[in-house]
């Protein structure tokens, strides 16, 4: 006996009958016949797998149901290797219409970096929960259906799949807001560095075992802070820390360059850059001295 299923989509559909004609080579070499064939129709392409020798009663049930699976596995990879990018575009484009092309591949790059996470355990953990939404209901609608068009199976079926992508480039959006505001603000501490001369031509960074910062002038005098905060409160109008403290105190100063005495940790990385990019070429790594050595040394 004999079963077909139809599969149309607008794209991707040369990649999926390559791939679903792999994937039942396992059905052919367990005696049954698959004839495919691909054919146009107008903006659709549509592959036509006929399953020959299915038998009859449970064995048809059953081979039926294992072609189906097949049908299933191969539509699911196709969505997440190659429609997931399009969705988010889609998405992008159509919800957030008032960024330009150029933002819009900015806001969808990072988009993919989130569904694709640099930690493994965390990557693999999301495309199997991705995955496991997709197929069941593929399964669920080739359970009863012989033809499926993959667009329209999205729209309609997918509702959830895609809802959570939103909450993706939704993400990436806030992302790229924040590293907008972040560069503008860096610009503007160049701006107050530039429009200055420097206060003194050197400026030592410590920071003692407490991690407190302290900041010395090219004689090795302490540089008098007296001030900063007051200057910090008017320039950042926002709750102060204790890293943006000491980047405004740079700012203040505006030295011709910059020596740490310490390496940063961990947690400190992210202001050490802030201060590179606002002093570009300025900033130094001392490999040992006097004033490496205070700094070492706990706060009394």
């Amino acid at each position: 006996m004999e079963e077909s299923i139809f599969i149309g989509a607008t794209r991707h559909m040369d990649i999926l009958h390559d791939r679903l004609h792999e994937q039942l080579k396992s059905l052919v070499n367990e005696g049954l016949q698959v004839r495919m064939e691909k054919s146009p129709d107008g903006k659709f392409t549509f592959v036509a797998c006929n399953f020959i020798g299915l038998g009859a009663g449970q064995k048809r049930k059953y081979v039926r149901t294992v072609c189906m699976d097949n049908v299933a596995n191969t539509i699911c990879e196709i969505i997440l290797n190659h429609w997931e990018k399009v969705i988010l575009e889609n998405l992008i484009k159509e919800t957030f219409y008032y960024f330009n092309a150029e933002e819009r591949n900015t806001i969808l790059s990072h988009a993919l970096e989130h569904i694709s996470n640099k930690d493994e355990a965390v990557y693999i953990t999301y495309r199997h929960q991705r995955k496991k939404k997709i197929l069941s209901e593929l399964s669920e609608f080739l359970s009863t259906n012989n033809y499926i068009v993959i667009d329209g199976f999205i729209r309609f079926r997918l509702k959830d799949y895609v809802n959570e992508l939103y909450e993706v480039a939704e993400q990436a959006v806030d992302e790229f807001l924040m590293e907008r505001e972040y560069r503008e603000f860096i610009q503007l501490l160049k701006y107050f560095v530039d429009i200055q001369d420097p206060r003194v031509s050197c400026v030592n960074v410590t920071m003692d075992a407490d991690g407190v910062f302290k900041l010395y002038d090219e004689n090795g005098e302490l540089i008098d802070n007296n001030n900063m905060e007051e200057f910090m409160i008017e320039f950042i109008s926002s709750e102060i820390n204790y890293e943006d403290l000491l980047i405004s105190s740079l700012v203040t100063v505006a030295p011709s360059e910059i020596v740490f005495h310490f390496q940063p940790k961990k947690n400190q990385k992210v202001t050490v850059e802030t201060i590179k990019k606002v002093f570009p070429g300025k900033v130094k790594y001392c490999s040992g001295c006097s004033l490496c050595d205070k700094g070492k040394q706990p706060q009394k």
